[in-house]
């Protein structure tokens, strides 16, 4: 079922807007970079919602000294956990809406690259690109889940 019908809007042909299959993930991404440069409306101030959380996670894996033993690590890690938003009905899912999301592994890889981060003499995030994600398991998708979990709040405003 498309959107359109399920909340019965008549499309005219002169108009042009995204009809979504509700019933399937669409192969489309939210670019958390191109959220930066546009940041308008109901989106201004999200580059630092993005930077700030991460700089919160990255705040407790220091104190943590990377100790996978320690409290405020796995607190960060269970932070660092990205379940899909499905309402979103974005990604890579072959049937139906509900992605894979982040499970706790990859909290635990987001939490290791921090701590890689930290190792490397970065003492807070100014950049999401800081974060050395650049390995198994994070593409297009896995980044989109992200930046959707913490910016859910104004996509729900859309």
């Amino acid at each position: 079922m498309k959107f359109s019908d399920e909340f019965k809007i008549s499309r005219h042909e002169s108009e042009d807007w995204f009809d979504p299959v509700l019933s399937i993930d669409t192969p489309l991404f939210i670019d958390p970079f191109l959220i930066y440069r546009q940041e308008e409306g109901i989106f201004r101030g999200s580059h630092k919602d993005i930077i700030d959380f991460f700089n919160a996670q990255f705040q407790q894996i220091a104190e943590s000294g990377g100790d996978p033993r320690s409290s405020l690590y796995w607190k960060a890690v269970n932070s660092l956990r990205f379940p899909e938003v499905s309402e979103l009905c974005l990604g890579y899912t072959a049937t139906g809406t509900r992605g894979s999301g982040s499970s706790l592994g990859l909290g635990k890889i987001i939490a290791n690259a921090l701590w890689e981060a930290i190792q490397a003499g970065i003492t807070h995030i100014r950049h999401f690109e800081e974060i050395s994600l650049i390995r198994e398991g994070f593409g297009a998708d896995r980044i989109s889940d992200m930046t959707a979990g913490i910016i859910r709040n104004r996509l729900a405003q859309c």
